[in-house]
């Protein structure tokens, strides 16, 4: 029955098989096999696709310890993304978008190797779940598809600006999520739970305290010992390491603020008066990136000029140079980069990365203050110098990059959906998802 459906699905004659299928089967049991189940301006979703669509979710799902909407439920989110992807790919076919064999290959050859296997194995698999491959492959060309068109239409236009980027920094930093972590001293002066406690008196001690903490030369560690009623006096009040979340609430509104090595007083609460310090600041989420500050002499092939030729005359600088003469000079006078000749060669600070891959592996080898041998790039011929090394912290610039890619994803996802409902409330879409089968609607077997 499988090869009789696939068979009948492309037949023009269709209309007169049904009617004589209905004809000879009067009497049996009437079966739907299809039916239309949406109807999305002038093109249908036919069951057959929603059962195929929740077959592969299930199949993907199946490693996943969930609960999973009821059947209705899956069934009516998944015709949703079905008439979606069918609004799309109308659009897309009416801008002449395409995915060329070449490049959805590509992508099938990626998506295997991700499932550690080559293309024959991957095929195999997809068989022994029970999908066929060439359905597959389209279903790769289709998502493709769309994303070229979402990105056309709508991914490209979203820009993010350096004030959103500080205002979701600065949100960050309020709620204790800036990635920093402080190193805290505390002294507590308690204010004792008995009757008729002067409460005046212990703020004056608490007081004089401050003061006393507030000099220059004054020892916290010391003073922590001698006043501090708090558990680690002991310990001359030092605190753990700890991120803004972590701070005792009387904590959270001052400390940010401060400078290290400042004190700060009185900070009141049901205990009795706090003072602290704070002792260092640093970054709970950090990246260190090295750099390298070099300058080079750059000299190119072309007809005349060979391999050779260039060769030699980079090792007749190079010993110039080492005789004596000013590496400058020289960059300026023979340099073929336009750009870099007219500063001596300099090519400022380099992180890894930064310059292509031949070039930045061949700076690595290099120690500082020598000159290198001649070597090739894909820009030309080189000697080039080191001149000093340093690591960076880049932590700010990473936060600011992270930022700028979560906002960004926000801004996308609301936008497509923006989209979306526009291209839902300009077409015409019929749901008959919850309709009683009707004849007319598909193919029977009697």
């Amino acid at each position: 029955m499988r090869r009789f459906m696939q068979w009948i699905q492309p037949c023009r004659c269709l209309p007169g098989i049904i009617g004589l299928m209905l004809v000879a089967s009067a009497a049996a049991e009437t079966v739907m096999l299809d039916r239309i189940v949406a109807v999305v301006n002038e093109e249908i979703i036919l069951q057959s696709e929603l059962d195929y669509r929740r077959r592969l979710f299930l199949v993907q799902q199946a490693d996943a310890r969930q609960q999973f909407p009821t059947p209705g439920a899956l069934d009516r989110q998944l015709l949703e993304l079905l008439i979606a992807s069918r609004l799309q790919l109308q659009i897309a076919r009416q801008e002449s978008l395409a995915v060329d064999d070449a490049a959805l290959d590509e992508m099938l050859v990626s998506v295997a190797e991700r499932n550690g296997l080559d293309m024959e194995r991957f095929r195999l698999a997809l068989e022994q779940d029970g999908f066929k491959f060439g359905r597959f492959r389209e279903d790769m060309r289709e998502e493709m598809l769309l994303t070229r068109l979402r990105s056309s239409r709508v991914d490209n236009q979203v820009e993010v600006s350096d004030h959103e980027i500080e205002h979701f920094l600065t949100t960050m930093e309020h709620q204790g999520e800036s990635g920093d972590e402080y190193l805290l001293a505390h002294v507590l002066i308690a204010i004792p739970d008995t009757p008729g406690t002067d409460v005046v008196a212990v703020r004056q001690q608490a007081l004089d305290v401050l003061g006393q903490l507030q000099q220059p030369e004054a020892d916290f560690a010391a003073l922590a010992r001698q006043y501090s009623d708090a558990g680690n006096a002991a310990d001359g009040g030092l605190m753990e390491w700890r991120g803004l979340s972590e701070l005792p609430d009387r904590f959270v509104h001052t400390v940010p603020e401060m400078e290290v090595g400042a004190v700060r007083g009185l900070l009141e609460d049901s205990y009795g008066y706090h003072i602290v310090k704070l002792v260092d600041r640093r970054r709970s989420l950090q990246l260190m990136v090295s750099q390298v500050r070099a300058r080079h002499i750059l000299l190119r092939t072309d007809d005349v000029q060979t391999p050779e030729l260039v060769q030699n005359k980079l090792a007749e600088l190079r010993q110039r140079i080492n005789d004596g003469e000013d590496f400058g000079a020289l960059a300026t006078e023979h340099s073929q980069d336009i750009v870099t000749s007219l500063q001596g060669g300099e090519l400022g600070w380099i992180s890894a990365g930064q310059l292509e891959p031949d070039f930045d592996r061949f700076l690595e080898t290099l120690q500082p203050d020598v000159v290198s041998e001649p070597f090739e790039s894909s820009l030309g011929w080189h000697l080039v110098e080191v001149l000093e090394r340093r690591e960076i912290d880049n932590t700010d610039e990473l936060l600011r990059s992270r930022a700028r890619e979560l906002i960004r994803k926000r801004k996308v996802e609301e936008a497509r959906r923006n989209w979306l409902h526009q291209l839902r409330d300009e077409a015409y879409i019929e749901d008959r998802l919850h309709d009683t089968p009707k004849a007319a609607d598909g193919v029977l077997e009697g």
